[in-house]
């Protein structure tokens, strides 16, 4: 997968800002994001899609995992979480109540 991509899109064209800060909770939510465009990936593939370092990513995803966000394979790949999922519903029925 090339550099930068995750399921044919930049994390970028999903969550965040160039010009946003760099911190701890931005950098959870690119990898938030980048799962959330992939039934799952590999800490390497979310690593080179967010640009991010990839012992961050591992201990990211360490704690993503700990509080329900992000879930680990058995292939040791990672995909979205029963939180972030349940989150996905909730804002999917959201939606279809406002039409928005």
């Amino acid at each position: 997968m090339p550099a930068g991509l995750v399921g044919g899109m930049n994390d970028r064209d999903f969550v965040g800002d160039e010009n946003e800060a760099d911190t701890p909770a931005t950098r959870a939510l690119r990898i938030l994001g980048a799962l959330a465009k992939v039934p799952q990936a590999s800490a390497k593939e979310l690593a080179d899609s967010t640009q991010i370092p990839v012992s961050t990513v591992y201990r990211m995803l360490t704690s993503l995992v700990s509080s329900g966000f992000a879930q680990k394979t058995s292939t040791k790949h990672y995909g979205a979480g029963p939180i972030a999922v349940h989150l996905s519903e909730r804002y999917r029925d959201t939606t279809l109540t406002t039409g928005s």
